[in-house]
């Protein structure tokens, strides 16, 4: 809620926060709607989670060469110390993504 400037917490009374309420709400009721239609709630975590893992590596490569743009980021580019880790983590996320691939044609 605070991403859109309205405050909203359960510290709040639901006159102060309706829409932090009225979310909760929505989401509660989808939440067991899914669970009553007979979707796994742990292969919806599965799943989300391998989204989550095969975006990291192409977001990891586009946001080091972002940062190493000079006529993007001018002089607050990568110092050599960040550019080190920053392509050491880039190689290793898709280094552990192909392991997975590799591992599912096993």
């Amino acid at each position: 809620m605070q991403g859109l400037g309205k405050k909203g917490s359960l510290h709040h009374r639901v006159s102060e926060a309706k829409l932090f309420y009225g979310v909760s709400l929505i989401v509660t009721i989808v939440a067991a709607g899914a669970n009553f239609l007979g979707f796994n709630p742990m292969r919806a975590l599965i799943v989300s989670g391998l989204f989550q893992g095969f975006s990291v590596p192409p977001l990891l490569l586009m946001m080091m060469l972002m940062t190493n743009d000079r006529q993007m980021m001018g002089e607050r580019r990568n110092g050599m110390i960040i550019n080190i880790l920053g392509w050491i983590t880039t190689a290793a996320t898709f280094a552990a993504t192909t392991c997975l691939i590799v591992s599912w044609s096993w």
